[in-house]
């Protein structure tokens, strides 16, 4: 019983909206001109009407829009709107269906054009009340049609229902799966940060044996700088031992001719005494 009382008036509120959106959409849509955008700077406090007229109220009145907007307007429903701070006015003549302005005018008002101000208005209220009778209709409507929109209205809702649940049904689903594959991904991005943590240890690893490598380099380098060196030095020792030899067998030459001579020195003594 709440769920139908709730439809009826969701049915009431749609029916209440749609008398009322035509005018809102049109005082949406002015506040988008150029022209207006302009006024409403200079005076920001200006008042902003909108006025249906209809077919009928245009053809009565055909001289009031022709006026504005020229001979060549041709009788059909307009949107009238009017933006206006004292005796200066911004007037607006929107095509009913398409609500594209078919003219703008700006004007102040005098005493000369009051008269034509009063038919306007006159022609204003009317229209206006044309408007406010054919949604009063619309709003009379037999209790059978009603039935039948609300019947419609529970049907298509109910049909909303179903999918919702099966939107809702889906939704955990997806639910589920992306909690698990947000699951998987920190998993995996856990291991490729462990990954990359390993990468790092090695890397810095690495860059200390290449650090060892080129010390090592640089002492073998020293050692084979230190036994060229070496090499080096042991010839010129081995040159200078060499030399010492030869300086050796020179004396040990004087010293055996010495005493092959000291020897026949001795002899010839020895000779000399016995004689």
């Amino acid at each position: 019983m709440e769920y139908k009382l709730s439809l009826i008036s969701l049915l009431v509120v749609l029916l209440f909206l749609s008398a009322c959106s035509g005018m809102t959409d049109v005082t949406s849509l002015v506040k988008t001109f150029p022209e207006v955008q302009n006024f409403l700077e200079q005076y920001p406090d200006a008042d902003l009407r909108v006025v249906y007229w209809s077919n009928s109220a245009v053809q009565e009145n055909i001289a009031v829009v022709r006026s504005d907007c020229g001979d060549q307007v041709q009788v059909q429903p307009y949107w009238n709107v009017k933006v206006k701070k004292g005796e200066l006015t911004l007037q607006l003549w929107l095509d009913g269906d398409t609500k594209q302005p078919i003219c703008i005018i700006k004007k102040a008002t005098h005493s000369s054009s009051k008269s034509q101000e009063n038919n306007t208005q006159q022609a204003e209220s009317k229209s206006q009340q044309n408007f406010k009778d054919v949604e009063k209709q619309k709003s009379e409507l037999p209790n059978t049609n009603l039935e039948a929109q609300n019947k419609e209205l529970i049907s298509k809702i109910n049909l909303l229902l179903t999918q919702n649940n099966v939107y809702k049904s889906s939704t955990e689903d997806l639910n589920n799966k992306l909690t698990s594959c947000q699951a998987k991904y920190q998993e995996e991005k856990t291991e490729k940060d462990k990954v990359a943590k390993e990468k790092d240890q090695y890397k810095l690893r690495s860059d200390d044996l290449e650090i060892q490598t080129n010390n090592l380099k640089t002492k073998n380098q020293q050692l084979e700088f230190t036994n060229a060196n070496l090499e080096a030095t042991n010839k010129q020792i081995q040159g200078k031992v060499n030399e010492l030899i030869a300086l050796i067998n020179s004396y040990k030459d004087n010293v055996n001719s010495l005493s092959t001579s000291l020897a026949s020195c001795k002899s010839s003594l020895t000779t000399c005494q016995n004689s």
